[in-house]
Protein backbone atom coordinates (compact mmCIF):
# COMPACT_ATOMS: atom_id res chain seq x y z
CA UNK A 1 0.00 0.00 0.00
CA UNK A 2 2.88 2.20 0.70
CA UNK A 3 4.36 1.40 -2.73
CA UNK A 4 1.10 2.36 -4.34
CA UNK A 5 0.61 5.54 -1.94
CA UNK A 6 3.99 6.43 -3.22
CA UNK A 7 3.45 5.65 -6.87
CA UNK A 8 0.57 8.15 -6.87
CA UNK A 9 2.05 10.65 -5.62
CA UNK A 10 5.24 10.74 -8.24
CA UNK A 11 2.48 10.76 -10.35
CA UNK A 12 0.81 13.79 -9.49
CA UNK A 13 3.78 15.69 -9.07
CA UNK A 14 5.18 14.81 -12.60
CA UNK A 15 1.83 15.99 -14.21
CA UNK A 16 2.18 19.17 -12.09
CA UNK A 17 5.98 19.67 -13.25
CA UNK A 18 5.69 18.14 -16.81
CA UNK A 19 1.81 19.54 -17.41
CA UNK A 20 1.27 22.88 -15.68
CA UNK A 21 -1.73 23.92 -18.21
CA UNK A 22 -3.42 21.29 -16.26
CA UNK A 23 -3.23 23.21 -13.09
CA UNK A 24 -3.84 26.31 -14.98
CA UNK A 25 -6.76 25.34 -16.14
CA UNK A 26 -8.57 24.56 -12.98
CA UNK A 27 -6.98 28.06 -11.42
CA UNK A 28 -9.30 29.90 -14.38
CA UNK A 29 -12.64 29.60 -15.64
CA UNK A 30 -14.16 31.10 -18.36
CA UNK A 31 -14.54 34.47 -16.76
CA UNK A 32 -11.03 35.24 -17.23
CA UNK A 33 -9.27 35.88 -20.15
CA UNK A 34 -5.53 36.78 -20.15
CA UNK A 35 -4.54 38.67 -23.19
CA UNK A 36 -0.92 37.63 -24.32
CA UNK A 37 -0.54 38.15 -28.61
CA UNK A 38 -2.24 39.12 -31.47
CA UNK A 39 -4.16 36.16 -31.98
CA UNK A 40 -5.41 36.29 -28.42
CA UNK A 41 -6.37 39.90 -29.00
CA UNK A 42 -7.82 39.21 -32.66
CA UNK A 43 -10.68 36.53 -30.49
CA UNK A 44 -11.22 38.49 -27.98
CA UNK A 45 -12.65 41.12 -30.63
CA UNK A 46 -14.47 38.70 -32.46
CA UNK A 47 -15.90 37.43 -29.43
CA UNK A 48 -17.34 41.01 -28.64
CA UNK A 49 -19.07 41.43 -31.79
CA UNK A 50 -22.19 40.37 -29.23
CA UNK A 51 -22.59 43.12 -26.84
CA UNK A 52 -23.54 40.76 -24.03
CA UNK A 53 -20.40 38.41 -24.25
CA UNK A 54 -17.88 40.26 -22.48
CA UNK A 55 -20.29 41.45 -19.56
CA UNK A 56 -19.05 40.03 -15.93
CA UNK A 57 -16.03 38.71 -17.46
CA UNK A 58 -11.88 39.81 -16.79
CA UNK A 59 -9.77 40.63 -19.46
CA UNK A 60 -6.04 40.61 -18.59
CA UNK A 61 -3.18 42.11 -20.12
CA UNK A 62 -0.01 39.68 -19.35
CA UNK A 63 2.65 41.68 -21.33
CA UNK A 64 3.53 44.58 -23.84
CA UNK A 65 1.75 44.06 -27.06
CA UNK A 66 2.99 45.12 -30.30
CA UNK A 67 0.76 44.72 -33.16
CA UNK A 68 1.17 44.25 -36.92
CA UNK A 69 0.30 45.67 -39.96
CA UNK A 70 -3.21 42.88 -39.72
CA UNK A 71 -4.54 44.38 -36.83
CA UNK A 72 -6.94 46.72 -38.53
CA UNK A 73 -8.95 43.71 -39.63
CA UNK A 74 -10.05 42.88 -36.59
CA UNK A 75 -10.23 45.80 -34.76
CA UNK A 76 -11.45 48.14 -33.56
CA UNK A 77 -13.30 45.74 -31.00
CA UNK A 78 -16.76 46.33 -31.28
CA UNK A 79 -18.01 46.46 -27.61
CA UNK A 80 -16.91 45.81 -24.48
CA UNK A 81 -18.75 45.84 -20.92
CA UNK A 82 -16.20 43.75 -18.87
CA UNK A 83 -13.08 44.75 -16.77
CA UNK A 84 -9.54 45.19 -18.69
CA UNK A 85 -6.85 45.20 -16.66
CA UNK A 86 -3.87 46.29 -18.27
CA UNK A 87 -1.48 46.29 -16.17
CA UNK A 88 0.29 48.92 -16.71
CA UNK A 89 1.23 47.24 -20.17
CA UNK A 90 0.97 48.88 -23.60
CA UNK A 91 -0.65 48.07 -26.84
CA UNK A 92 1.67 49.37 -29.88
CA UNK A 93 1.26 49.44 -33.36
CA UNK A 94 -2.67 50.48 -33.42
CA UNK A 95 -2.90 51.62 -37.09
CA UNK A 96 -6.81 52.34 -38.41
CA UNK A 97 -7.65 54.27 -41.08
CA UNK A 98 -10.67 52.58 -42.24
CA UNK A 99 -14.47 53.63 -42.71
CA UNK A 100 -15.49 52.95 -39.37
CA UNK A 101 -17.70 56.18 -37.58
CA UNK A 102 -16.74 55.00 -34.22
CA UNK A 103 -13.19 54.02 -34.52
CA UNK A 104 -10.57 53.70 -31.26
CA UNK A 105 -9.08 50.25 -29.76
CA UNK A 106 -12.66 49.95 -28.83
CA UNK A 107 -15.22 50.90 -30.71
CA UNK A 108 -17.86 51.23 -27.90
CA UNK A 109 -16.93 50.93 -24.22
CA UNK A 110 -20.27 49.94 -22.21
CA UNK A 111 -21.72 51.91 -19.16
CA UNK A 112 -20.84 48.48 -17.00
CA UNK A 113 -16.93 48.39 -18.18
CA UNK A 114 -13.99 49.64 -16.52
CA UNK A 115 -11.05 49.73 -17.98
CA UNK A 116 -7.81 49.92 -15.99
CA UNK A 117 -3.92 50.93 -16.08
CA UNK A 118 -4.08 50.42 -20.12
CA UNK A 119 -1.75 52.21 -22.63
CA UNK A 120 -2.30 52.25 -26.20
CA UNK A 121 0.27 53.93 -29.02
CA UNK A 122 -0.61 54.40 -32.44
CA UNK A 123 -2.22 56.42 -34.83
CA UNK A 124 -6.24 56.51 -35.24
CA UNK A 125 -7.21 58.32 -38.77
CA UNK A 126 -11.05 58.21 -40.49
CA UNK A 127 -11.67 57.52 -43.97
CA UNK A 128 -15.39 57.69 -43.70
CA UNK A 129 -17.54 60.50 -42.20
CA UNK A 130 -14.89 61.10 -39.65
CA UNK A 131 -17.16 61.20 -36.67
CA UNK A 132 -16.80 60.32 -33.14
CA UNK A 133 -12.96 59.14 -33.18
CA UNK A 134 -10.92 58.48 -30.10
CA UNK A 135 -7.50 57.17 -29.80
CA UNK A 136 -8.59 54.44 -27.02
CA UNK A 137 -12.56 54.66 -27.87
CA UNK A 138 -15.17 56.06 -30.11
CA UNK A 139 -17.68 56.14 -27.35
CA UNK A 140 -17.28 55.63 -23.47
CA UNK A 141 -19.94 55.26 -21.20
CA UNK A 142 -17.71 53.22 -18.50
CA UNK A 143 -14.92 54.08 -16.36
CA UNK A 144 -11.56 54.51 -17.87
CA UNK A 145 -8.77 54.50 -15.22
CA UNK A 146 -4.84 55.67 -15.26
CA UNK A 147 -5.45 54.87 -18.91
CA UNK A 148 -3.31 57.14 -21.82
CA UNK A 149 -2.98 57.14 -25.38
CA UNK A 150 0.32 58.28 -27.30
CA UNK A 151 0.07 59.00 -31.06
CA UNK A 152 -1.77 60.71 -34.00
CA UNK A 153 -5.72 61.28 -33.80
CA UNK A 154 -7.37 62.53 -36.89
CA UNK A 155 -11.24 63.00 -37.76
CA UNK A 156 -13.90 65.35 -38.56
CA UNK A 157 -16.49 66.01 -35.57
CA UNK A 158 -16.22 64.61 -32.22
CA UNK A 159 -12.35 63.68 -32.38
CA UNK A 160 -10.53 63.45 -29.13
CA UNK A 161 -7.16 61.57 -27.84
CA UNK A 162 -8.50 59.13 -25.83
CA UNK A 163 -12.36 59.06 -26.52
CA UNK A 164 -14.37 60.70 -29.10
CA UNK A 165 -17.57 61.29 -26.85
CA UNK A 166 -17.70 60.82 -22.99
CA UNK A 167 -20.62 59.66 -22.47
CA UNK A 168 -23.18 60.55 -19.42
CA UNK A 169 -22.41 57.59 -17.32
CA UNK A 170 -18.59 58.25 -18.83
CA UNK A 171 -15.89 58.50 -15.66
CA UNK A 172 -12.38 59.30 -17.15
CA UNK A 173 -10.31 59.27 -14.30
CA UNK A 174 -6.05 60.36 -14.07
CA UNK A 175 -5.88 59.69 -18.35
CA UNK A 176 -3.24 61.33 -20.44
CA UNK A 177 -2.81 62.11 -23.95
CA UNK A 178 0.69 62.72 -25.81
CA UNK A 179 0.82 63.32 -29.55
CA UNK A 180 -1.31 65.22 -32.06
CA UNK A 181 -5.20 65.77 -32.44
CA UNK A 182 -6.66 67.36 -35.61
CA UNK A 183 -10.57 67.85 -36.65
CA UNK A 184 -13.29 69.72 -37.50
CA UNK A 185 -15.37 70.34 -34.56
CA UNK A 186 -15.90 68.97 -31.17
CA UNK A 187 -12.37 68.47 -30.76
CA UNK A 188 -10.34 67.92 -27.13
CA UNK A 189 -7.23 66.63 -26.28
CA UNK A 190 -8.58 63.93 -23.57
CA UNK A 191 -12.54 64.19 -25.16
CA UNK A 192 -13.85 65.30 -28.29
CA UNK A 193 -17.28 66.00 -26.27
CA UNK A 194 -17.71 65.09 -22.58
CA UNK A 195 -21.40 64.81 -21.20
CA UNK A 196 -20.26 62.85 -18.38
CA UNK A 197 -16.67 63.35 -15.74
CA UNK A 198 -13.21 64.10 -16.80
CA UNK A 199 -11.02 63.82 -13.31
CA UNK A 200 -7.71 64.90 -13.05
CA UNK A 201 -6.24 64.19 -16.68
CA UNK A 202 -3.87 65.81 -18.66
CA UNK A 203 -3.30 66.82 -22.09
CA UNK A 204 0.55 66.98 -23.25
CA UNK A 205 -0.06 66.95 -27.01
CA UNK A 206 -0.87 69.72 -29.68
CA UNK A 207 -4.23 70.21 -30.56
CA UNK A 208 -5.16 71.43 -33.70
CA UNK A 209 -1.95 72.97 -34.35
CA UNK A 210 -2.03 72.65 -38.32
CA UNK A 211 -4.25 74.54 -40.73
CA UNK A 212 -7.64 72.77 -41.07
CA UNK A 213 -9.61 73.01 -44.16
CA UNK A 214 -13.29 73.20 -43.18
CA UNK A 215 -16.22 73.28 -46.29
CA UNK A 216 -19.27 75.56 -45.58
CA UNK A 217 -22.24 73.16 -45.24
CA UNK A 218 -25.77 75.15 -44.95
CA UNK A 219 -27.49 72.52 -46.51
CA UNK A 220 -29.40 71.87 -42.98
CA UNK A 221 -31.10 75.07 -42.44
CA UNK A 222 -30.88 74.99 -38.48
CA UNK A 223 -27.36 75.61 -38.92
CA UNK A 224 -27.62 78.57 -40.52
CA UNK A 225 -26.36 81.63 -38.08
CA UNK A 226 -24.50 79.63 -35.99
CA UNK A 227 -20.64 78.32 -36.00
CA UNK A 228 -21.64 74.82 -37.79
CA UNK A 229 -21.86 76.63 -40.87
CA UNK A 230 -18.98 78.62 -41.01
CA UNK A 231 -15.58 77.29 -43.05
CA UNK A 232 -13.67 77.42 -40.05
CA UNK A 233 -13.38 74.59 -36.73
CA UNK A 234 -15.23 75.09 -33.58
CA UNK A 235 -14.93 73.99 -30.35
CA UNK A 236 -11.60 73.18 -29.37
CA UNK A 237 -9.78 72.51 -26.32
CA UNK A 238 -6.74 71.14 -24.40
CA UNK A 239 -8.84 68.66 -22.53
CA UNK A 240 -12.13 68.44 -24.03
CA UNK A 241 -13.98 70.24 -27.35
CA UNK A 242 -17.52 71.18 -25.84
CA UNK A 243 -18.50 69.70 -21.88
CA UNK A 244 -21.90 69.90 -20.73
CA UNK A 245 -20.56 67.62 -17.83
CA UNK A 246 -18.47 67.95 -15.27
CA UNK A 247 -14.64 68.68 -15.23
CA UNK A 248 -12.31 68.59 -12.35
CA UNK A 249 -8.47 69.11 -11.77
CA UNK A 250 -7.78 68.44 -15.38
CA UNK A 251 -4.31 70.56 -16.87
CA UNK A 252 -3.52 70.92 -20.38
CA UNK A 253 0.54 71.42 -21.28
CA UNK A 254 0.05 71.31 -25.09
CA UNK A 255 -0.36 73.98 -27.67
CA UNK A 256 -4.34 74.50 -28.69
CA UNK A 257 -5.34 76.11 -31.86
CA UNK A 258 -3.90 77.68 -35.13
CA UNK A 259 -3.61 81.18 -35.35
CA UNK A 260 -6.30 83.65 -36.78
CA UNK A 261 -8.37 80.17 -37.29
CA UNK A 262 -11.27 78.42 -35.57
CA UNK A 263 -14.02 79.66 -33.22
CA UNK A 264 -14.79 78.91 -29.35
CA UNK A 265 -10.90 77.77 -28.73
CA UNK A 266 -9.54 77.31 -24.99
CA UNK A 267 -6.85 76.02 -22.86
CA UNK A 268 -9.18 73.22 -21.27
CA UNK A 269 -12.42 73.61 -23.33
CA UNK A 270 -14.24 75.08 -26.37
CA UNK A 271 -16.88 75.04 -24.63
CA UNK A 272 -18.86 74.68 -21.72
CA UNK A 273 -22.12 74.44 -19.98
CA UNK A 274 -22.08 72.81 -16.43
CA UNK A 275 -19.19 72.51 -14.24
CA UNK A 276 -15.40 73.18 -14.47
CA UNK A 277 -13.44 74.02 -11.35
CA UNK A 278 -9.80 73.64 -10.40
CA UNK A 279 -8.03 73.03 -13.61
CA UNK A 280 -5.48 75.22 -15.59
CA UNK A 281 -3.20 75.47 -18.57
CA UNK A 282 0.53 76.47 -19.12
CA UNK A 283 0.74 76.33 -23.14
CA UNK A 284 -0.21 79.27 -25.48
CA UNK A 285 -3.78 79.02 -26.69
CA UNK A 286 -4.51 80.19 -30.89
CA UNK A 287 -7.74 81.17 -32.43
CA UNK A 288 -10.37 83.24 -34.73
CA UNK A 289 -12.88 84.11 -32.37
CA UNK A 290 -14.01 83.80 -28.58
CA UNK A 291 -10.91 82.40 -27.60
CA UNK A 292 -9.39 81.78 -23.89
CA UNK A 293 -6.97 80.32 -21.62
CA UNK A 294 -9.57 78.22 -20.08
Amino acid sequence: MKRETAAFLSLLICISLFCPVFAYAQETDGSTIHIQTQEDLQELAENCRLDTWSQGKTVILDNNLTLDETADEFLPIPTFGGNFEGNGYTISGLSLDGEDSRAGLFDTIQASAVINHLAVEGQVTSGGDGDTIGGLAGKNYGKLNDCSFEGTVRGSSSVGGLVGINETTGQMINCQFQGTVTGEHHVGGIAGQNTGSLIQCKNNGEINTTAVEVSANISDISLLRTTESVPAGTDIGGIAGFSSGIIQSCENAGSIGYEHMSYNIGGILGRQSRYLDGCKTTRRVNGRKDVGGI
